[in-house]
């Protein structure tokens, strides 16, 4: 499977001779472009870390409330100045004279007033993560299709701020090279990897020169397309005829070991490394799954799980790993996850050709993924520990996928007449694309009002459900279905980051928690289930009461253990690998697995207008 970050792409799209040496040798280090001598530093690095640092802190979530009020220049270049600049420059200003120094500091001056500008064209305005949405494109792992493979790009635009029009990537240069072409390509590229990965968005990009003065330069849809067609499109190709194979498909309920080159057996090594440490441990078996070996290791006489679980950094160093394996107790044995060097990706389609899964009675029955043994973690909405469920995950570990892989999994297994959707996306990158589809019960929401009033109004059909089936003599509506009468459909309301309406008010957080707590409580009988996400999973956000309510807990990676707790009720997802790694929980203990891949084409074509 072929890697490729974006930077390593431009220069291989931009130099045939690198790209060349490149494929040969892809540790080979992308060129230095060396300013010229006795010229001004532009110090381009340093402009980028205490930008990336500062806007992070305008919208990290502790501090969202306070850095909203910061709307004139003076007090936004105050903030910056005081908590990042004012020690780096001075310290610069030792290092390389006053000029490198004054030049940096008024183009950082002329950031802070061009964000100032973004941020009284953007209406409405809550906090600063109305504007500033770069923690939301880390692309981990975009998958690229060419005539001849795909190839997986990965990297982190310098900005992406949402404007009228739609997301704009901006690109922050300090000196302007010979080649506009050659300085927007990076810009382009991304822009084009987020459409890609959010279709029907519409996605501009933008050069900003700092020199020091700002200038900036804009390219709509249409000419990133163009430029990405002409330069990017062949080298990709190129790079998948000589690296790349298509993704790997599940052919069946255990995993082909013909699919990857084999992983290396690390049991031995596992033994040696904690006789080391005076841990006497067996491994009985391996098993490998989409992105990780397990190891089940069986304790010594007299070793207690804490002492195995307490080497984790010491085996990370022992073994060579990328990352400390995730250790947890099993019934009667210890699971040893290894990220695997070269992760398979699960695709959706094959998923749901599964007979676990074909097979399955429940129309609202639909896959989590597929688990270590390479079995389908499936779930079902008319199941008590699994009609409504929280998901959370950081920016980049697969939440946002996964939502997209579970609406269409439940519209590939009902008809639009017997299954509706109310889709709530208030950032507008999930379900942008869906429009007009017989799926729906009515318009993509995206904003907070009227999700409130959406939900208000589930509450409501709700109850009027519930009259229907009294009448009638049924207990749930499944029961209602399986009598042949289908005239009354299944409707499934999935909330992409519910935070925004947690922190939008007491009141509002109150409003919410009751609807959640209320549909909850009745809805798995009426057919009425709630699919809500947060990347944010902090007390404040996920209230006792909404967890309660909220029975399938499925948590990707976090930031932390206590984020972890706060879903699972026990830490581990912040150890989790992202791209679509995850722990759930469906009323039967924690279950690691791997999510499926849903390309854009096949999304698009589950919700086509008429569908």
């Amino acid at each position: 499977m072929a890697r490729i970050t974006v930077t390593q792409l431009k220069h291989a799209s931009l130099d045939k001779n690198w790209r060349d040496a490149w494929i040969l040798n892809p540790s080979l280090p992308v060129p230095i472009v060396r300013a010229p001598k006795n010229s001004v530093r532009v110090n381009s690095s340093l402009f980028h870390r205490l930008v990336d640092q500062f806007s992070n802190w305008l919208t990290a979530e502790p501090n969202l409330r306070t850095t909203a009020r910061l709307s004139r220049y003076e007090d936004v270049w105050d903030a910056f100045w005081n908590n990042f600049a004012k020690k780096e420059l001075l310290e610069l200003l030792q290092r390389q004279g006053p000029e490198s120094a004054d030049r940096l500091t008024k183009a950082l001056k002329n950031w802070s007033q061009e964000l100032v500008t973004k941020r009284a064209a953007t209406a409405p305005f809550k906090n600063w993560r109305s504007l500033i949405l770069t923690s939301e494109y880390q692309f981990d792992d975009v998958a690229v299709s060419t005539a001849h493979g795909t190839v997986h790009v990965a990297g982190r635009p310098d900005c992406v701020v949402l404007e009228t029009g739609g997301p704009v990537v901006v690109d922050y240069k300090l000196s302007r090279g010979a080649n506009l072409k050659t300085d927007l390509l990076q810009a382009a590229i991304y822009a084009v990897l987020l459409q890609r990965t959010h279709p029907g968005l519409s996605v501009s990009a933008r050069l900003e020169y700092y020199e020091p003065e700002l200038y900036a330069i804009a390219q709509g849809q249409d000419q990133v397309k163009n430029l990405f067609d002409e330069l990017v499109a062949p080298t990709l190709a190129e790079v998948a005829a000589h690296l790349a194979t298509t993704s790997p498909q599940l052919k069946s309920q255990v995993r082909s070991s013909e699919q990857t080159p084999p992983t290396p057996d690390l049991g031995p090594a596992i033994v040696d490394a904690y006789r080391a440490y005076g841990v006497t441990v067996q491994v009985l078996d391996r098993l490998e799954a989409p992105q990780l070996i397990r190891y089940r290791l069986q304790m010594g006489e007299g070793v207690k799980f804490s002492q195995i679980e307490q080497h984790s950094t010491n085996l990370k160093i022992a073994l060579s790993l990328p990352s400390e394996p995730m250790i947890s107790a099993g019934p009667g044995f210890v699971f040893f996850d290894v990220a695997k060097p070269e992760p398979d990706t699960v695709v959706w389609s094959a998923v749901m050709d599964l007979p676990g899964l074909r097979q399955h009675p429940s129309a609202t029955a639909f896959p989590v993924g597929i688990n270590v043994d390479n079995q389908p973690i499936i779930a079902d909405l008319s199941d008590p520990n699994m009609a409504h469920a929280l998901v959370a995950g950081t920016s980049g570990s697969g939440k946002s996928e996964f939502l997209r892989t579970t609406v269409a999994a439940l519209a590939a297994r009902n008809s639009p007449a017997h299954l509706k959707f109310s889709l709530i996306d208030p950032k507008r990158l999930t379900f942008g694309v869906i429009q007009n589809s017989r799926y729906l019960a009515g318009p993509v929401i995206f904003s907070l009002e009227k999700a409130l009033v959406c939900l208000t109004d589930a509450a409501e059909e709700m109850d009027r459900r519930y009259e229907v089936l009294l009448q009638e003599g049924f207990t749930k509506l499944s029961d209602r279905f399986a009598t042949g009468k289908k005239d009354i459909p299944f409707r499934v309301i999935v909330l992409d980051e519910f935070a925004d309406l947690v922190h939008a008010g007491k009141q509002g957080k109150k409003k919410f928690e009751l609807l959640v707590a209320r549909i909850s409580a009745k809805g798995r009988a009426a057919g009425v289930h709630l699919i809500v996400t947060t990347q944010r999973p902090d007390r404040e956000t996920v209230s006792g009461l909404l967890k309660a309510n909220l029975p399938l807990r499925i948590c990707f990676r976090v930031t932390n253990a206590i984020n972890s707790s706060i879903v699972l009720d026990q830490a581990g997802a912040e150890k989790l690998l992202g791209r679509g790694d995850f722990l759930c929980d469906r009323g039967k203990g924690l279950e690691r697995g791997q999510a499926a891949l849903i390309p854009p084409d096949q999304f698009e074509k589950a919700f086509a207008p008429g569908r």
